[in-house]
C-alpha cells in the first residue's frame, strides 16, 4: 500500500480544516523523487503500519519483493498498549456477574490486562514552597510506560518485529540521538522527530514525570488546560505570575508552553511542541544558530534585544558557563579541542543519557585518545542508549581496543547493544579466540543479520549487510546484498556505489564505471556518485577526465572534506599545485580540524617552496592532533628548514 501526497485536514472548519491539501505544495514530486507516492518512502507497510495499526506483521517476501501484511486493527487499539485482551474480557465478565473471583485472584487492580501501567493519579507529588517545584515521593523504577509510548512517539529504526507493550524499547528499535539535521545543537527539535528524544533531555523526565502525568492516554486530551496543567507540579503563585513571565496575564507570553515548549509545524498544519522544557536562552541563537522562544514570538525584534531583556529579568538565574549545546555545536564542526570537550560531556553522569550518547556518537569521527577514554566508561553505563553509542564510537579503533570493549557486550541484555557489538567486531579475525568466544561472536553476527532482515524491504538493510560481508572478506555475499538492495529500490545510489566498489576489488573497473554512470543518470546531483566515478577513472589512468568528476563532487558536497581533499591531491598530481592549494584553503575554512587537509596544505606548500606557510599549517596540525606522531614528525621536519 502506498500513501498519496495529499491528506485530509481533520481540524474543524473554524481552524481551516475539513479539506484536502497537498503535502508538498511548493515541490514537483516527479517519478524518481524520493517523495513520489510510488517510492519506498511512501510505503505504508514499512513507514506507517507499525504506529498506525495494532499487531502489524509486514510479512515481506524478499524473493518476490512483495507484502502479505496482516494486522488486528487499523487503529491504535487497547491491545497496542496493554497486550492481548482476552484475559481482560474474562475479568470483566466476572465483575459483571458480581463474582469476587477476579478480586480474590489478585487481578482486580490489573483488570486482567497483561500489561498494566501504574495509575498516575496515585503518584504522590509534593511541591517544595521554596523552589516552587514538585518531587515524586515514591521513586518509579519501571520504564515500561515510557518505552511503550516511545515505540511510536520517537524517531527510530525497527530492529525486530512483534513489539510487546512494556518491553525494553531497544530490544525492538534503535532510537536516534541528537543528530545534525534532526535536532539543533542545543537539542531543540528540528526535523520531524516526534517527542521521545526531546523529553529524554528534560528535567521532567529525570524527576520521574511520564507521558500519562500530562496526557490522558485514552481520550488523547491534556489533563488540564493552559497553565493549570503546569501548576500541578509548579507552584502557581511563583510561576504563573507577572513576576516570573513578565507578560500581561492571559497573554500568549504568559503561557508556560510558549516559552518552555516552543512549537514546530510539520506537514503544514501539525504543530508539535518541543518536550525538552528548556529555559529560553536567546544568546544561543547568535552562538550556535538555534531558534529561541523569545524571537519566535517577537519576530520583529533582534536577538540582541531578546538577550538584553532576558538578562534584565533573570540576572541571577542564567548559567554563566556554556552548556552541552556549545560542546555539541563544536563537535559537529570538529573544532580544535572539541574531542576533549565531547569526552568530558560523555562522561558527565549528571547529563541526560541521550546527551551523553550524542557526544559519543560525535566522537566516532575523531581519531583521538579521547574517544577511547569516553568509550571505556560508556560501555559500562547503565543506560543502554549510552552503551550503544559508546560501541558505535569505536568504529575506527584498533582491533585490540574493539575486542577489549565490545566483546563483553555480545552478551548484553539489550538486543540493540548486542548487535552493535557484533557489527563492530565482525571484521576482526578471531584467530586465537576460544571456542566459547568464537561462538558468542558467531551468534551475535547471526542476530545482527536477523536484525537487518527485519527491514529487508528497505535498501539500507541490504547495504548494511553488504558492508558486513566486505568486512569479513565475503565478497560474493556482499555483491549479492548490493544487488538485492537495487532490486528493492533501483534508485539506491549508495547500493550502486558499493556495487562498483565490488568491481574495484575484482579489478573490473570498467564494469564499475558503467554502474556509476547509471547512478549519475538517476541522481545527477549526487556528490558521492561523482566522487566514486572520479576515483574509478583515476584507477583507469584517465586522470584529466577524472578531474571533472572529482571537482564536481567537491562543489556538490562542500560538507564532505574528503571530496575536496581528493580533488586537491589529484590537481597536485597532475601538475597544478596552486589550484590544489586554492581548493585546500577553501575547505580548510569550513573544516579547520581536518587532519588530511592540514597535512596536504603543509606538504604542498613545502614542495612549492613556501616554508613559512608549510610551518604554519604543520603547527595547526600539531595543535589539532597533539598525540599524532606523524603530525609531530612533519612539524619537526619543517621547523629545521
Amino acid at each position: 500500500l502506498q500513501a498519496l501526497t495529499v491528506a485530509w485536514d481533520t481540524r474543524s472548519p473554524e481552524k481551516g480544516g475539513q479539506r484536502w491539501f497537498d503535502l508538498y505544495p511548493e515541490e514537483t514530486i516527479d517519478y524518481g523523487n524520493p517523495l513520489n507516492w510510488k517510492g519506498p518512502n511512501q510505503n505504508w507497510n514499512y513507514m506507517c503500519a507499525d504506529c498506525h495499526s495494532t499487531y502489524p506483521r509486514k510479512n515481506y517476501a524478499l524473493t518476490e519483493n512483495s507484502y502479505r501484511t496482516t494486522w488486528s486493527d487499523i487503529d491504535v487499539s487497547c491491545e497496542a498498549c496493554h497486550g492481548p485482551g482476552s484475559a481482560h474480557i474474562e475479568w470483566a465478565s466476572t465483575v459483571q456477574k458480581g463474582s469476587n473471583e477476579g478480586r480474590a485472584s489478585g487481578r482486580s487492580d490489573r483488570k486482567g490486562l497483561r500489561v498494566h501501567f501504574p495509575d498516575p493519579e496515585k503518584d504522590t507529588w509534593e511541591i517544595d514552597p521554596n523552589t516552587g517545584n514538585a518531587s515524586l515521593k515514591v521513586d518509579r523504577k519501571s520504564t515500561g510506560l515510557m518505552d511503550t509510548c516511545a515505540k511510536c512517539h520517537s524517531r527510530r529504526t525497527p530492529i525486530r518485529e512483534g513489539y510487546e507493550p512494556g518491553q525494553p524499547l531497544l530490544d525492538y528499535y534503535r532510537p536516534v540521538v541528537l543528530e545534525e539535521g534532526l535536532y539543533h545543537s542545543d537539542g531543540q527539535i528540528q526535523d520531524e522527530v516526534y517527542v521521545y528524544g526531546s523529553f529524554l533531555q528534560s528535567k521532567m523526565y529525570a524527576a520521574g514525570v511520564t507521558c500519562s502525568n500530562c496526557h490522558d492516554s485514552h481520550s488523547l486530551m491534556l489533563k488540564a488546560s493552559g497553565n493549570s496543567l503546569c501548576s500541578n507540579c509548579h507552584l502557581s503563585a511563583k510561576y504563573d505570575s507577572q513576576e516570573h513571565h513578565f507578560h500581561p496575564n492571559e497573554s500568549a507570553g504568559s503561557q508556560c508552553v510558549n516559552c518552555h515548549m516552543p512549537a514546530q509545524t510539520y506537514m503544514q498544519i501539525d504543530r508539535r511542541r518541543d518536550h525538552s522544557f528548556r529555559i529560553p536562552r536567546p544568546g544561543l541563537s547568535d552562538k550556535i544558530g538555534s531558534p529561541n522562544a523569545c524571537n519566535t514570538c517577537h519576530d520583529d525584534e533582534t536577538i540582541e534585544w531578546a538577550e538584553q531583556w532576558s538578562k534584565t529579568w533573570y540576572p541571577f538565574d542564567r548559567a554563566s558557563e556554556p552548556g552541552f549545546e556549545d560542546v555539541i555545536y563544536r563537535g559537529r564542526r570538529m573544532e580544535p579541542g572539541a574531542d576533549a570537550m565531547l569526552s568530558a560531556l560523555a562522561s558527565d553522569s549528571l547529563q541526560p543519557g541521550i546527551i551523553r550518547s550524542t557526544a559519543l556518537s560525535l566522537l566516532a569521527d575523531y581519531r583521538s585518545a579521547f574517544t577511547i577514554q569516553a568509550a571505556k566508561k560508556g560501555v559500562l553505563d547503565t543506560d543502554p542508549l549510552v552503551r550503544l553509542s559508546a560501541l558505535g564510537s569505536l568504529g575506527q579503533a584498533q582491533p585490540a581496543v574493539r575486542i577489549q570493549f565490545a566483546f563483553p557486550l555480545l552478551r548484553d541484555s539489550i538486543r540493540a547493544v548486542r548487535v552493535e557489538a557484533a557489527r563492530i567486531l565482525a571484521p576482526i579475525s578471531m584467530e586465537g579466540a576460544s571456542p566459547e568466544e568464537a561462538n558468542d561472536l558467531s551468534q551475535a553476527i547471526e542476530e545482527y543479520i536477523s536484525t537487518e532482515l527485519t527491514n529487508a524491504d528497505r535498501p539500507e538493510a541490504h547495504l548494511n549487510l553488504g558492508l558486513l560481508y566486505i568486512g569479513r572478506g565475503e565478497i560474493d555475499q556482499a555483491k549479492a546484498s548490493f544487488l538485492q538492495a537495487l532490486k528493492v529500490d533501483p534508485g539506491s545510489i549508495p547500493a550502486r556505489i558499493n556495487l562498483a566498489d565490488i568491481y574495484r576489488i575484482r579489478n573490473q573497473d570498467r564494469r564499475g564505471e558503467a554502474v556509476l554512470r547509471e547512478a549519475l543518470i538517476l541522481s545527477p546531483e549526487s556528490g558521492e556518485a561523482h566522487h566514486a566515478l572520479g576515483l574509478n577513472l583515476i584507477r583507469q589512468q584517465r586522470h584529466i577526465e577524472a578531474l571533472e568528476f572529482l571537482g564536481k563532487a567537491a562543489s556538490l558536497s562542500p560538507e564532505e572534506p574528503r571530496f575536496s581533499y581528493v580533488y586537491a591531491v589529484a590537481l597536485n598530481s597532475t601538475g597544478d599545485p596552486q589550484a590544489a592549494l586554492a581548493v585546500l584553503e577553501q575547505v580548510h575554512e569550513r573544516h579547520p580540524r581536518d587532519i588530511d587537509i592540514l597535512v596536504a596544505l603543509a606538504t604542498i606548500h613545502r614542495d612549492v617552496g613556501s616554508p613559512e606557510l608549510a610551518r604554519k599549517y604543520a603547527a595547526r596540525l600539531v595543535a589539532v592532533a597533539p598525540q599524532n606522531q606523524m603530525a609531530r614528525q612533519l612539524f619537526d621536519e619543517l621547523s629545521k628548514k
